[in-house]
């Protein structure tokens, strides 16, 4: 049976709402974990038609605008952290709701944290999300805690988020950490600072960010105000509390790069130009040393665990807060 779920708005208006929102879940997995195992996803699940099925639905400006370029992360996301049918998932900065769509085919319920809405984005974004069952949530995780009770999701997924924060990201995980269930899995993914292209960037002496024009013109939620190593990031989820449990840096817009220039289908389209136009030994090249260096990749991606903590009295696992 799939769970119950209902999230319940507070009253007020704007983000200093103070009573939190009220989630009532009876859910399956509790006390399980919420991915699910190797045999499962071997048992007929294809995880690149899930992504393909989502594809399906956006329009083709969002096609080529951002979902093919993330088109292999979305895919790599799913390998590293698939969700078990009913699992609790929590989307932080779900908006355009690629990830949380994938889930949803999955079979996972889905609550997604919104700030604003990208205008960049086609009209239409958040009412296809509440059309697929996503509960969207008005909230800045950045500045304020999450209007959820202890213990209330399975899934927390902060997925190019981090690298957003204006402000040291240490107590929004440590929200993040709060909301999940002991045993939940976080799983974070965000641009790697140490990528080759930044490193021969920075060997030139030419800057590792955007032209000042381009950097100051985007608004500021939208903008990367500081990217991350592996080592930085392992650093952040430890200091919050987490169990990393996998770690591992991927070349998934690499492979976007390689597919656009290769196939006339997978028209990709960024603030950088086409990238069908980039030229395909440089693109086999840079594949080729990051697979000998992986660290030189593109993109991090974290899987990691709110830790389990044994109950004084004997009794069994208890979470943060509950207990003597």
């Amino acid at each position: 049976m799939p769970p119950a779920w209902r999230v319940e708005m507070p009253k007020g208006k704007g983000r200093m709402a103070s009573t939190r929102l009220q989630v009532r879940v009876e859910s399956p997995l509790d006390g399980e974990t919420p991915l699910r195992t190797g045999v499962e996803l071997g048992d007929g699940i294809d995880l690149r038609q899930v992504v393909d099925a989502v594809g399906s639905v956006v329009t083709e400006e969002e096609r080529a605008y951002y979902f093919r370029y993330h088109y292999y992360r979305f895919l790599e996301t799913l390998k590293l952290a698939p969700p078990r049918p009913g699992a609790r998932l929590l989307d932080v900065g779900v908006v355009p709701g690629h990830l949380a769509l994938c889930y949803r085919e999955l079979g996972a319920e889905v609550v997604g944290l919104n700030i604003t809405l990208n205008p960049d984005w086609p009209p239409g974004v958040m009412d296809r999300l509440r059309r697929a069952g996503v509960t969207v949530v008005e909230a800045d995780v950045t500045l304020d805690p999450l209007l959820f009770p202890d213990s209330s999701f399975d899934l927390v997924l902060f997925t190019e988020v981090l690298e957003h924060f204006e402000r040291h990201p240490e107590p929004a995980l440590r929200e993040c950490r709060r909301v999940l269930r002991p045993g939940g899995c976080l799983v974070l993914t965000t641009p790697n600072s140490a990528e080759l292209g930044l490193r021969v960037r920075a060997a030139l002496g030419r800057g590792c960010y955007p032209p000042l024009d381009v950097f100051y013109g985007e608004a500021p939620e939208w903008r990367h105000h500081r990217e991350y190593t592996m080592s930085e990031v392992r650093t952040l989820l430890t200091q919050a509390g987490f169990q990393v449990l996998r770690a591992r840096v991927a070349p998934t817009w690499e492979h976007a790069e390689l597919r656009a220039r290769l196939d006339p289908s997978f028209k990709i389209r960024s603030k950088h130009g086409c990238l069908a136009e980039r030229g395909l030994v440089r693109i086999l090249l840079k594949l080729a040393l990051k697979k000998l260096r992986p660290s030189w990749s593109s993109n991090l991606l974290v899987l990691a665990r709110r830790p389990i903590e044994a109950c004084p009295c004997g009794t069994g696992p208890r979470g943060e807060g509950e207990g003597p």
